[in-house]
This record gives C-alpha cells, sequence and structure tokens, in this order.
C-alpha cells in the first residue's frame, strides 16, 4: 500500500529495502493468534516492559520498525528476535511520522494474513490492558466473528514524578489518568483480522465489504466510550523530564508538519496536569507477574 503523502516512486524504493531486510534477515514467525506491529523512535528504555507486558496478556509476536533512533534499542530488541518473538525492520525515511506509521502497520499486515488471526496496530507508549479478566486472547475469543475491534484510550499522566528510577515501571508508577469524558478518550487503536483490513488509517481500519468495527463489549463502535472489558493506557507524558525532553519537541515537528498552530506552552501544561486527575489501577494486577518475568530476563532480583 501506498501511505497518503508518499509518491509511487518513493514507495517502490521503501517496498524494495523492506523486502531487502527480510533477504539478509529472514523473519518467519511461528503462527498464533495475535500479533502487534508499532513504530518506535528512541524507546530504548521502554520497550522490555512494553514487550514483556504484551507477552503476559497473550500476545505471540511483535513486528516493530524503527525510525531514525538513536539509541540503543538494537540491544534491547537483539534477544527477542534471536528468539524469534520480534520481527524488526527499519523504516527511517523522512517525515511525517504518519506515514511511516501507516506504512508499518500495512507491511505487518500482510506478514499476518495466514500466520496470526489478530493484529493489533498500536504505539510503545501504549499498554493494552484486559478489564475483564487477564488475558486478551479470552477477550478476542469472546468477539471472533467481527473483524475489527475499537479499544478507546485512558490518558495517563506523570503523576508528578520527575523521572523514573531503575526498576520501575510505567505501568507501576503511572497510575493517574485522564477522566473518562477527557476529549482525547474518544481516541484509540484497532485490533482487526488481517485479512479483512483493506487499509489502516492511524486510528481505525477500513474493512472487506463495508464491515464495521465493534467495541470490546461487542457494542457498535460510536455507541459510546466503553471500558468495561478493555482498554488502551496510553503513557502519553511518561515521567516530567520525559515529557519535557522528548514528548513536548515532538509535538511541535508534528506541528509544524501538518501546518497546525499548536499549543502554548501554558496550553501543554493545562494538557498535561489534566492527565493526573484520577487513578487507575487496572493494570496493576499485572505488575507482580511483570516484574517477576523482568527479572528472569535480568537474571536476578528486580
Amino acid at each position: 500500500m501506498c501511505p497518503k503523502g508518499v509518491s509511487p516512486f518513493l514507495n517502490r524504493i521503501v517496498n524494495l529495502w523492506l523486502g531487502l531486510q527480510q533477504v539478509f534477515h529472514p523473519s518467519n514467525p511461528k503462527s498464533g493468534k495475535l500479533a502487534i506491529c508499532a513504530l518506535f523512535r528512541d524507546e530504548a528504555p521502554y520497550l522490555e516492559e512494553w514487550i514483556e507486558y504484551h507477552r503476559l496478556v497473550g500476545v505471540d509476536h511483535f513486528f516493530l520498525y524503527n525510525h531514525s533512533s538513536s539509541d540503543g534499542f538494537r540491544d534491547v530488541l537483539r534477544p527477542y528476535v534471536r528468539e524469534g518473538v520480534v520481527t524488526l525492520r527499519d523504516l527511517s525515511f523522512p517525515n511525517p511520522w504518519e506515514r511511516w506509521q501507516v506504512k508499518a502497520y500495512s507491511h505487518a499486515k500482510e506478514r499476518c494474513i495466514g500466520r496470526f488471526k489478530w493484529l493489533a496496530a498500536i504505539d510503545t507508549d501504549e499498554f493494552l490492558c484486559p478489564v475483564s479478566g487477564n488475558s486478551l486472547i479470552q477477550i478476542l475469543e469472546g468477539l471472533k466473528n467481527h473483524a475489527a475491534i475499537f479499544v478507546h484510550w485512558k490518558m495517563f499522566g506523570t503523576n508528578h514524578k520527575k523521572t523514573l528510577r531503575p526498576g520501575e515501571l510505567q505501568t507501576e508508577v503511572f497510575t493517574k489518568c485522564a477522566v473518562d469524558e477527557f476529549p482525547d478518550h474518544v481516541l484509540g487503536k484497532m485490533i482487526a483480522r488481517p485479512e479483512r483490513i483493506v487499509r489502516f488509517k492511524i486510528h481505525e481500519v477500513i474493512l472487506n465489504g463495508g464491515e464495521t468495527s465493534v467495541l470490546a463489549n461487542g457494542d457498535p463502535l460510536g455507541s459510546s466510550r466503553d471500558y468495561s472489558a478493555l482498554q488502551l493506557n496510553h503513557y502519553w507524558t511518561r515521567a516530567e523530564d520525559y515529557f519535557t525532553s522528548h514528548k513536548k519537541p515532538r509535538r511541535k515537528v508534528a506541528e509544524s508538519n501538518d501546518g497546525s498552530k499548536g499549543r502554548s506552552a501554558l496550553e501543554i501544561s493545562k494538557f498535561s496536569e489534566s492527565l493526573n486527575a484520577k487513578e487507575d489501577l487496572t493494570i496493576q494486577k499485572f505488575v507482580p507477574e511483570l516484574k517477576s518475568r523482568l527479572a528472569m530476563r535480568k537474571g536476578g532480583a528486580f
């Protein structure tokens, strides 16, 4: 698929580049029920927690696409690539980010057809959190007759935490989020049957034959915001130092690319503070086992 804003010529170059990566770094993951795809940039400190958490709740494989990272992400991901858990590809082409996000989703979709029953397209600061029960697979099994499930965001704030100390987890520390009625909570991401996807958008999919998406409780998309079965914890700000050094500069770049005026410093501060409005401990039930798994990978106490 050629993403919006990408010329057919550039799209052919990108397809060739992705094809060469498969030749020189082949990846043929085992079949499974659920895969995740994500585009990432400079996420090395957070990738292991994100991967291990999603493995804990039922994800079989990860299609990860690097976009111009300059940190140590390869060192973090190398063991997962060797184990066949991660397929790592490079999509370091000029901004805007969104065009390569859609390209990553579409590329992963083609590799999931006939191999994985479901594909979730999310970011590495987003965590699919089962509300009822502990398994994504159990929730998806109850929705097996549908083509796609939309999962609403819950936007989490800094908890007024300056920085994460070594050993502290996002899922453990950031417990405060915006109220359910927060405007951005109308957004979210999709889990869909790869063979029934015509094309991706950032927050939705176009499906075959006019099929429509549902919420995780089975209700039609658009009927209401729903957190009864599944929510997407979005750790948008992370700690205050990350918000200042990473998130704000990236928002300025994104706003300059799409021509929008952007938020003032005061508006950004107010927006950030609104994400600390209430406490949500839903994901905490997974933290003890998650810490145990991370400790085992590090070969010692966590």
